[in-house]
């Protein structure tokens, strides 16, 4: 009995979560900086204040259930992923 309170939930990234992301990362980044006051240009201060943020977001949702943060989390993956490809300039 333990042994199962004791089991973490797992956690998958669900294919819906990845149409979501490829589909519509351009407005989840978007909507992510904005919620979040996030300058987009990099700059060593600003990537440091993106992580900063993330962590934060991190600790006050882990112990949420992880379907209520699956949004939360295709939006993070969608900017973190817009910035990196704007920076080295990819599609």
């Amino acid at each position: 009995m333990l042994d199962e309170l004791s089991a973490e939930e797992k956690t998958e990234p669900t294919a819906e979560m990845g149409e979501k992301l490829l589909t519509s990362y351009e407005a989840l980044s978007e909507k992510f900086a904005k919620e979040n006051m996030l300058f987009t240009k990099p700059s060593k201060e600003n990537i440091l204040t993106w992580f900063d943020v993330v962590g934060r977001k991190f600790e006050e949702t882990k112990d949420m259930p992880y379907d209520q943060v699956q949004e939360m989390l295709v939006e993070i993956a969608a900017f973190l992923g817009e910035q990196l490809r704007k920076e080295l300039g990819g599609e």
